[in-house]
């Protein structure tokens, strides 16, 4: 299986090429024209799939937004004439790589995504969470850094960020002063393996030479700081802990097989019924090498707590009247981890695990899977931060498999998961004079019984928040005219789309967005009527996005959360999302 060729992170607003890395030789011209090409596609529209390498179109400025809409309507893969071309966006950047016709396209989209998550984690998100390009800008040395160690010869190598973070420490608040200092060219300078030659001692030049002497005195004096706080080593939030007396031995490790229940301390420890919580053990060299990969060597935090976050996406496509077609749900479980020790078993349980798909289940290295096949929860050594630990998809509810996992009968009616939104469009079209009159109406549905967690009577309704409906209009128009009581409305004739922009809906009225479009033409169509001009929106569909805080389609939940093998207390929370994915309602 062959890897990935080359790869280039471009600017969504320009496409300018920030930074690109050829993992493999670059036999022809051809490649390196990929970013220019690119560009051109982009501006044509063109979804046919090929395309040849030209110049491109002098004055390409588009929003990401707009980047990122144009990027939907091209096909996934683009054919080229001597690789293949799979983009992909996120946030203010675009990452574009090439790959031979051996090569996974899906493993590369894949890899692209964890790619742009870890240079978001180094660089920062800008405010929809992908990455920010001004970032990428500030600290481009970093971005060339992590796209060495994330592929190897073209084929991935590290995308988890705890290991990413254990081999390349990311940008502290000394670099940042220091490149704020010295006017951001450092960093470049430094690690440039090129030969320099010696420019004149202007008074620019000695300015510039004493802010990077200032900036060497304040990274010195942040140095000694962090060395000050953390006792010699490590960083100021990770303060170690010293043992007190008596001396504390920490219990045997737990394996996978044994059993659930915690290890009960020494009964002579003077920490018993005292209400106070044991010292933290002294890790030694020993455990500390027997960490697995993905964790540091034994940290430790005066706190410790564990993060579970339930995030699931929902595709729904709806009927004009409103009924579910079709459903589905795909879930991400992220755990942020900050516990003390070499290799602590955090012991996760979720609640009605039936409606997931073991087919579409797929774990973090970390998870031991004979105990989520066995007893159905997740057992593993968590990694230090943020990480995603398991993906899955969920059966039909209206389907067989899933009302026989359920005990329910089966049934031919179609249906799908609880949808927290309904939208309603109507639409009204005059042949004669070439006028088209557009309605649409969202509102929330009432909540359904296994939607919000621990949900009770008297309790506040959670409302959807980050609303925004995307309503398709003819390209051929002349005129254009769209209002809505709630929220903004933007009109791109570019793109031929309406963004709605609502927020959160309110509860003392119901978002409604009007509108109305005239074609090119009057008449359209020499006065033939409505039955010879069938509406231009007929064949089309409105999207719409949502986000829902403490809320879940599948009704899945964390029920317990612990850490076995290890004597301290630790701080645990759960929190659940639901988003709105390919939500697409039909206009007829």
């Amino acid at each position: 299986m062959g890897g990935v060729d080359s790869v280039w992170v471009l600017d969504a607003r320009s496409l300018e090429t920030i930074a690109e890395k050829h993992y493999t030789p670059v036999r022809n011209n051809t490649q390196c024209g990929i970013p220019r090409a690119f560009a051109k596609l982009l501006q044509q529209g063109s979804g046919n799939g090929s395309f040849s390498p030209s110049p491109s179109p002098a004055g390409f400025s588009y929003s990401p937004d707009q980047v990122a809409s144009r990027a939907r309507t091209l096909p996934p893969v683009v054919a080229m004439p001597s690789s293949y071309l799979s983009h992909f966006v996120s946030g203010g950047v675009v990452l574009l790589a090439t790959h031979g016709g051996e090569t996974n396209p899906l493993a590369v989209r894949e890899w692209m995504r964890a790619s742009a998550d870890a240079i978001a984690e180094y660089v920062g998100r800008d405010a929809t969470g992908g990455v920010d390009g001004n970032g990428v800008r500030d600290h481009f040395v970093m971005v060339y850094l992590l796209l060495e160690e994330l592929a190897e010869s073209g084929l991935p190598w590290r995308t988890d960020v705890a290991q990413l973070k254990s081999v390349l420490p990311p940008p502290t608040l000394g670099d940042k002063m220091l490149r704020a200092l010295s006017g951001g060219g450092v960093a470049a300078t430094s690690t440039s393996g090129s030969a320099t030659t010696s420019s004149p001692a202007t008074p620019a030049a000695k300015a510039a030479a004493a802010a990077r002497g200032m900036a060497n005195v304040a990274q010195g004096m942040f140095a000694k700081a962090r060395a000050r706080v953390s006792g010699g080593g490590g960083t100021p939030t990770h303060v170690p802990l010293q043992p007190t007396t008596p001396p504390f031995t920490p219990p045997p490790m737990r394996t996978m097989m044994s059993s659930g229940t915690p290890p009960v301390p020494n009964s002579h420890s003077p920490y018993m019924g005292n209400g106070s919580s044991p010292p933290q053990p002294s890790f030694g060299a020993a455990e500390a090498d027997n960490a697995p990969p993905w964790r540091p060597r034994a940290p430790r935090y005066a706190s410790n707590e564990v993060f579970v976050d339930i995030v699931e996406e929902l595709d729904a496509e709806l009927d004009s009247e409103g009924k579910c077609v079709r459903s589905s749900v795909i879930g991400e479980l992220f755990v942020t981890s900050r516990l003390s020790g070499a290799s602590p078993e955090l012991v996760v349980r979720l609640s009605d695990t039936r409606v997931i798909d073991d087919t579409s289940v797929r774990f973090h290295p970390s998870v031991r899977t004979a105990r989520w096949t066995s007893e159905r929860m997740l057992n593993l050594v968590p990694p230090d931060g943020t990480s995603k630990i398991m993906t899955y998809a969920t059966r039909d509810p209206a389907g067989p498999a899933s009302r026989a996992a359920r005990g329910q009968k089966a049934t031919s009616a179609v249906g799908g998961w609880h949808l927290p939104i309904y939208v309603k469009p109507v639409m009204s079209w005059d042949g004669t004079t070439a006028t088209g009159k557009v309605s649409v109406m969202v509102g929330e549905r009432p909540k359904h019984p296994q939607g919000q967690q621990g949900h009770q009577q008297g309790h506040a309704a959670k409302t959807c928040d980050r609303v925004s409906v995307r309503v398709p209009i003819p390209k051929k128009c002349e005129r254009v005219e769209f209002n809505a009581n709630v929220g903004t409305v933007t009109c791109d004739m570019t793109l031929g789309v309406v963004l709605w922009n609502i927020g959160k809906i309110p509860y003392d009225k119901a978002p409604c967005l009007n509108g109305l479009y005239t074609m090119a033409g009057g008449g359209g169509g020499g006065g033939g009527g409505e039955a010879s001009s069938p509406p231009p929106l007929s064949s089309g569909c409105i999207a719409a996005s949502f986000s829902l805080h403490g809320e879940t389609a599948t009704g899945l939940c964390v029920e317990s959360i612990s850490v076995p093998n290890e004597m301290y207390k630790i701080f645990k929370a759960f929190k659940a999302t639901l988003k709105g994915g390919r939500f697409h309602v039909r206009l007829a």
